[in-house]
């Protein structure tokens, strides 16, 4: 996980969140042959929400579209 946490850190915003897309992305540029399913998750959003101690999800509507957008923040120590 901590690779993640890396690739979260590198692309989240002033407040630390990521679209979870652009994590996946990430992974998969520099990992490609992570799969969530080795880690017994279907998703990579089931693994972020499997580590609550490490990461934080959160879902926040799109304007306009009425869709759920995710995304994703390293829990870091003291913070």
């Amino acid at each position: 996980m901590n690779f993640i946490a890396k690739i979260l850190d590198d692309i989240a915003d002033e407040d630390g969140w990521a679209h979870l897309g652009a994590l996946g992305a990430n992974i998969t540029k520099l990992r490609p042959e992570f799969d969530p399913r080795t880690h017994g998750y279907k998703k990579l959003s089931d693994l972020i929400k499997g580590q609550p101690h490490t990461f934080e999800l959160q879902t926040r509507g799109a304007t306009g579209t009425g869709a759920a957008v995710l995304y994703a923040r390293h829990k870091q120590p003291g913070k």
